[in-house]
């Protein structure tokens, strides 16, 4: 469609960082960045991937903004909306995600601290209204100092607790029993995205 977005980068004083030339052009929406060991930087988006290039989703960009394109975080077109390092350096990420090769999407999924998949990553299944045909997903994502993450987004059911949109896991993405929302949030309707 001949649209696209470059990433800048601002000193403190507000000025453009001439130091970071990120000339990849993007397509569809950067959604979260995380900054990583090293300088290089975490970017998650809204499904498409940069043009000329078959990786989607979530990329990584060197120090000076380039993208590394030895990086392949192995996802199918799809959606990662929020990324959070726990204590351990390991990072959640939360969204609509489909692995390649795997049968569906899922609202979490885990990586280590070298940015591999981490197979041990097993979190409570989420469910969603019965007549919906939109699948659940995760959009904001925050960590609390205990470790725990709590987790809010498109879904009713989480382990089998009612949760609607928003719910609080311990590290290894159990549900935390202890925090009952009630109701929850929003209306059953809550739009997608």
């Amino acid at each position: 469609d001949g649209y696209g977005f470059r990433i800048v980068r601002l000193n403190t004083n507000v000025t453009l960082d001439a130091t970071f030339a990120c000339t990849n052009l993007f397509k569809g929406l950067n959604v979260v960045l995380l900054p990583q060991p090293g300088g290089c930087i975490l970017l998650g988006r809204n499904g498409c991937g940069y043009y000329d290039s078959t990786n989607y989703t979530l990329f990584r960009l060197k120090p000076d903004g380039q993208v590394d394109a030895g990086y392949d975080s192995g996802l199918e077109l799809c959606s990662a909306f929020s990324l959070v390092r726990q204590t351990n350096g390991q990072i959640v990420v939360g969204g609509v995600l489909r692995r390649r090769g795997a049968s569906n999407s899922v609202p979490l999924l885990r990586l280590n601290q070298d940015l591999t998949w981490d197979e041990t990553f097993h979190p409570d299944a989420f469910a969603w209204a019965s007549d919906s045909v939109q699948p659940a997903y995760v959009c904001p994502l925050v960590l609390q100092h205990d470790g725990k993450f709590v987790a809010g987004g498109w879904f009713f059911e989480v382990g089998g607790y009612w949760r609607r949109h928003i719910v609080r896991f311990t590290a290894e993405g159990h549900v935390d029993g202890c925090f009952d929302p009630g109701l929850g949030l929003g209306a059953s309707d809550y739009p997608a995205p």
